[in-house]
């Protein structure tokens, strides 16, 4: 978790007697101007981190719900295959290929469809009921 804060963390060193003016590198009042400091900025919060304080600055940061996630990094990705591939059979139980056999299903679908768009044949059942609502009338009488 500290190589992903350290990764987020950019560090400056400011020169003694010459303190930053402006800019998100910018000397407070906690900086001791007259010495070589450092200064920490967080990438994520965008604002400047004070001494001590890189680990637990209250930032967004993190991998809860509501928190700024990391970007993935290959660096820590581990490809090491964890299972066993199983044989492929290409041979059906009646010693047709299966790839053959799927060609030949997706064939029959597309020259069921064809026929049934020619209105050669169809497998479905003709809508027999018409299509008018019914008139019912008022639905609440007034009885006065």
């Amino acid at each position: 978790m500290k190589d992903l804060y350290n990764d987020l963390i950019r560090t400056r060193w400011v020169t003694a007697n010459q303190p930053i003016q402006s800019g998100k590198w910018k000397c407070d009042q906690y900086c001791d101007t007259e010495n070589h400091h450092l200064h920490s900025y967080c990438t994520i919060c965008k604002q400047q981190i004070y001494p001590g304080m890189e680990y637990n600055h209250g930032c967004k940061f993190g991998f809860g719900l509501g928190n700024i996630h990391p970007d993935m990094n290959p660096l820590y990705l581990i490809n090491d295959v964890f299972w066993s591939e199983p044989e492929t059979n290409l041979q059906s139980e009646d010693g047709e290929d299966t790839i053959v056999r799927d060609l030949r299903v997706l064939r029959e679908i597309r020259q069921r469809h064809v026929k049934e768009t020619n209105g050669e044949g169809s497998s479905r059942i003709p809508l027999t009921e018409t299509q008018e609502k019914p008139l019912i009338g008022k639905r609440f009488r007034n009885n006065y």
